[in-house]
Formats: C-alpha cells, sequence, structure tokens
C-alpha cells in the first residue's frame, strides 16, 4: 500500500519503511534489494 500525497519541495527527503500484521502477533520482517529511483508516473493509483 503506498500513501498518496503531496509534500513541498525539499532538498532533502527520509523515506522509511512499516510492515504491520493487521491480525496476529506478527513477526519479523526483513526486507532486501530495495532501490529508490526519481520518476514521474502519470496515474499513481493505476502505477502508469
Amino acid at each position: 500500500m503506498t500513501r498518496y500525497f503531496l509534500m513541498k519541495d525539499a532538498e532533502s527527503v527520509k523515506v522509511g519503511l512499516l510492515a504491520q500484521a493487521p491480525t496476529g502477533q506478527g513477526g519479523d520482517r526483513i526486507y532486501e534489494n530495495l532501490s529508490i529511483e526519481s520518476k514521474t508516473v502519470k496515474n499513481i493509483r493505476a502505477g502508469e
């Protein structure tokens, strides 16, 4: 899920990841092979 919102331009941006367990006790999470790129899309909800 991605939260869609507008932020003012800034010199730097901090990004965080969060895993949730809506039911149950949850567990450990491992994030691997992540990358960030500067890219503009026409329709973020459609992934285009």
